[in-house]
């Protein structure tokens, strides 16, 4: 039988160039909004905004922001200007102004009772590497000659000085988008990427005696980029809000050689060439968000006998787009998704037979708010799949002659069952049907899980004699 082929051609997607991190903690910075100069920023609130670099710099948009409701006013003494210095001990902290009408205004404005919060961070000896410390002050001593002021403290941890909390990855308040709305990979967001080269004849499949599967050479590669907003009810323990922007683009190119020495009862199989965990997003006592990078490769297949087929698969997806809601699944949408694909096959040997690779590649959010007060995993996969069906031709003798018979094959996929009306009608030689599925499947683990987007491009529906 001789070497057919087919290329399917969709709009030439865009390219964009994504970074992977490689950073464990934040680093924390002066959040958006917040002016030095204005001496307000000196009086306590019960909000305050905490700003964390994840890009070093590199990216200013990779970074998050964490909005607390406090349950008691607060000062965050990074976002005052004229703090000369901040000293912590074990049961106080004392701060120095370098200017003596914001000295005052703090005189007039901190509660004379004291109850109030003082948040530090590790720009003095009070907190090291990503930290902040929130210290509870139970008492002032004020000394206009220095500037300076000491404060009786106890140190408390972030979720019990919270009453609410609101959490934004790679984006403000004032330009997050709806979740309707495309993200696209060319603003500012967290990006990472993986990339899995196979060696060629390595045998990924097989089912003694009479089944093998290899590899002729292939690379899976992506890039992802993440936007998230999480609002967190900290003294109900309830998440209010949990969503994910993630843009995707996937490479996939990949040559597989079947090779059936007899008949081989249909079954599933599958290998693992690898997972990509890029470093976390890690918050001290507020965020850790871990996300993983999976790439399987699998097939079902089946014959009656002694076959050998392989299948040459090259597909792009550079436009994929995910919002992924942790509350609220009717919520969660897929856009875009275009595949640009071309695909190749040759096959060897008389009998009925089905070889259907596919690839899956899985992007997952593993989320932990405030230690474990609350924690779950999220995620989406999209399968790429060729189904394929070949057989002799079928003929039905009568006193009329030779009929034309049209059949329907049936191709396992799962636990699914997937029909392929014939376009042809061969007497004599072999019948392929070939076509490329591609699906994406949205879930949150123990919660829900949801086909999103599923479509069929017909390859080949062809007769081939020998």
């Amino acid at each position: 039988m001789g070497l057919a082929s087919s290329s399917i051609a969709f709009a030439l997607l865009a390219t964009a160039t994504v970074s992977a991190w490689d950073h464990l903690a934040a680093r924390p910075i002066l959040a958006p909004g917040y002016d030095l100069s204005k001496m307000e920023n000196v009086r306590p609130s019960s909000d305050v905004v905490l700003g964390y670099d994840v890009g070093f710099g590199s990216d200013p948009g990779a970074s998050v922001t964490v909005a607390i409701h406090v349950n008691r006013p607060a000062v965050l003494l990074e976002a005052v200007g004229v703090v000369r210095d901040v000293d912590c001990t074990s049961d106080g902290v004392t701060v120095s102004f370098s200017n003596k009408d914001t000295f005052l205004h703090a005189m007039l404005h901190w509660p004379q009772d004291a109850g109030l919060y003082l948040i530090t961070n590790h720009a003095s000896n009070c907190d090291t590497g990503s930290d902040r410390g929130a210290h509870y002050v139970s008492g002032l001593s004020w000394d206009l000659g220095s500037m300076t002021v000491r404060a009786q403290t106890e140190r408390r941890d972030l979720k019990e000085i919270a009453s609410t909390l609101r959490i934004l990855i790679s984006q403000e308040d004032n330009n997050a988008p709806k979740p309707d709305q495309d993200v696209t990979i060319n603003l500012p967001q967290i990006n990472a990427a993986s990339n899995f080269s196979i060696p060629g004849e390595m045998v990924i499949f097989s089912s003694p005696p009479n089944f093998t599967a290899s590899v002729n050479g292939g690379r899976l590669s992506n890039t992802i980029a993440i936007q998230g907003h999480l609002e967190y009810d900290v003294e109900k323990q309830k998440l209010v809000t949990a969503w994910f922007n993630m843009d995707a683009s996937l490479f996939i190119d990949l040559g597989l050689t079947f090779r059936f020495k007899g008949a081989q009862k249909s079954c599933g199989v599958v290998f693992y060439p690898g997972s990509f965990s890029p470093s976390r997003i890690y918050i001290p006592g507020i965020l850790n968000l871990q996300p993983t990078l999976h790439w399987s490769i699998g097939a079902d297949i089946g014959s009656d006998g002694p076959l050998a087929h392989q299948d040459n698969l090259t597909a792009n997806i550079g436009n994929g787009h995910v919002h992924l809601d942790f509350v609220n699944d009717n919520e969660t949408k897929f856009t875009g998704w275009t595949p640009d694909f071309s695909t190749s096959y040759s096959t060897e040997g008389v009998g009925t037979a089905h070889f259907s690779p596919s690839i899956d590649f899985t992007a997952e959010l593993a989320v932990n708010v405030m230690e474990g007060t609350y924690s779950s995993t999220g995620g989406f996969t999209t399968n790429s799949q060729l189904l394929n069906q070949i057989s002799p031709a079928a003929k039905r003798e009568q006193q009329q002659g030779i009929q034309k018979l049209r059949r329907t094959w049936r191709i396992r996929k799962g636990q699914q069952n997937m029909h392929l009306p014939r376009n042809s009608t061969c007497h004599g030689g072999y019948e392929l049907t070939s076509s490329f599925n591609l699906s994406l499947v949205a879930y949150v683990v123990d919660e829900w899980e949801e086909t999103q987007y599923s479509i069929n491009f017909p390859i080949a529906d062809q007769c081939y004699y020998p």
